[in-house]
């Protein structure tokens, strides 16, 4: 079945399907561009620049929600420090350090920084990975597998916690890196196949995503202290606080099924076989642009890109140069008590951190600033480095050689919310000006230099905490 629209002058044949769509209340339009057939001469295939509504901002919400997915795993296993500190504790007589903390194994010593190893070093790899695999699969495909295998994983390690590992400590901490390194990894491809999926799309729902994975790190560090409080012992602390964790992946992947039948994201990602493009009140002036047969040119992308590339590398060496592997070794000033024993490190460390990132991203959403060509978010993500000796000398232990300069825990907290503000500005400004560089037949190709130059600032931090540790 077939029937005739005249638009600007143009026939336009809409098949059945076509026509159903029309009859959609959001829909004012469907343009199939590759009929459109003047009365003199065969015209190009066409786009529609005017979007359809986010009709009650479902698309946002989710990738919001999916944003605070990215990063479940790297969340909900850093801020969970007391169910790891009980789990590779000393078996037989445990001792008090000068300091009146009690000492630790090597296990509990070393583990945040074998976790971000464990976590960031295989991301690089996955990134630069989805440079091979865009090629043959679609990141709606990437996304779900990804998002379903790290699913299935974490729910293994919430198992975990119910078992008892005393027997087999050095076994459990090898099958905890295991899960670490897949889960990270499947991550990551999810988190590249979203950065794509949004590249697409308007600068406010890059932010959505940007400050969903801030949000991610808040909902973490209030899951870990509402189950510290509830729960009467570590073990059902963490069993609770990791049950959190899979029932967010289980709603995330029910998202990821529902989203692409959103008008909204059809639009944007050009679903129907790729010529439909849907129009809310189309008016009689709308432009209409040809399609482009644009073949991307890696080179030139990075040319124009190179700078927030280099951003994101900088920033990410900085912040996971000190944060957790450091930042959880600071112990409070005062000792013996509830809040140093039970709350500190998850409050100070880690709600306060992700507020800061959080609204860093808000901040740098509204502001905008620097410009997308402008030179000044490099220069920001190297002057980030002076945070490195100040959080070094903060009140950290073990330690051998620094002197401790930053004792308060005010000062501590001080430093823990500017570090996670310029982390969250500056990372979302990158993401933000990243697209607006390039054509948008370039915008997937730069998100993707943008993440591997990420996860090698990930690798390049994570590799420099293992030995700043060895220097306080």
């Amino acid at each position: 079945m077939s029937s005739d629209n005249n638009l600007l002058g143009a026939s336009i044949q809409v098949d059945e399907e076509t026509e159903q769509l029309i009859d959609d209340s959001d829909v004012t339009r469907l343009i199939p561009g590759t009929e459109v057939i003047n009365d003199e001469e065969e015209l190009p295939s066409v786009d529609v620049v005017l979007p359809p509504k986010d009709r009650y901002w479902a698309v946002y919400l989710i990738f919001y929600f999916l944003g605070i997915t990215t990063l479940v795993p790297w969340n909900f296993f850093t801020n969970a420090d007391k169910y790891w500190m009980y789990k590779f504790r000393e078996l037989s007589n445990e001792t008090m350090d000068s300091h009146g903390h009690l000492t630790k194994t090597h296990f509990q010593a070393s583990f945040f920084s074998y976790l971000s190893i464990a976590s960031n070093v295989p991301s690089t790899f996955a990134f630069l990975a989805n440079t091979f695999l865009s090629k043959w699969f679609s990141s709606k495909s990437r996304i779900l597998v990804s998002l379903t295998l790290t699913f299935f994983i974490f729910v293994l390690s919430t198992a975990l916690v119910q078992v008892d590992t005393d027997s087999w400590q050095g076994d459990f901490f090898i099958l905890t890196m295991v899960t670490v390194v897949l889960m990270n990894s499947l991550c990551s491809l999810f988190q590249c196949g979203l950065l794509q999926v949004i590249s697409h799309f308007p600068g406010e729902y890059t932010t959505a995503t940007m400050s969903g994975q801030a949000l991610g790190g808040i909902f973490a560090a209030v899951a870990n202290i509402v189950s510290i409080f509830l729960a009467a012992d570590q073990i059902t602390s963490a069993f609770l606080y990791f049950l959190v964790g899979s029932l967010c992946l289980l709603n995330s992947l029910i998202c990821v099924i529902y989203i692409p039948r959103c008008i909204f994201y059809k639009f944007y990602l050009g679903e129907k076989g790729g010529p439909f493009r849907w129009v809310e009140n189309y008016p009689p002036e709308a432009m209409l642009t040809p399609r482009s047969n644009f073949r991307v040119d890696f080179k030139e992308v990075f040319k124009k890109v190179w700078i927030q590339g280099m951003s994101a590398m900088m920033i990410f060496v900085v912040t996971l140069a000190v944060f957790p592997t450091l930042m959880v070794l600071v112990v409070s000033e005062e000792v013996g008590t509830p809040w140093s024993e039970k709350y500190y490190i998850p409050v100070v460390t880690f709600l306060v951190f992700s507020i800061g990132d959080y609204f860093g991203r808000i901040l740098s959403g509204a502001l905008k600033l620097p410009s997308k060509k402008s030179y000044w978010t490099l220069v920001f993500a190297f002057l980030r480095i002076g945070f490195v000796p100040m959080i070094m000398t903060c009140n950290l232990h073990p330690r051998h050689y620094l002197p401790v300069v930053f004792k308060s825990d005010i000062e501590f907290t001080i430093l823990s919310a500017l570090f996670g503000l310029t982390n969250g500005y500056l990372a979302n400004i990158v993401f933000i000006n990243a697209p607006q560089l390039v054509r948008k037949e370039e915008q997937e190709e730069a998100s993707s230099i943008i993440t591997l130059l990420l996860g090698l600032g990930l690798s390049i931090g994570v590799t420099l905490s293992y030995f700043l540790i060895g220097l306080i």
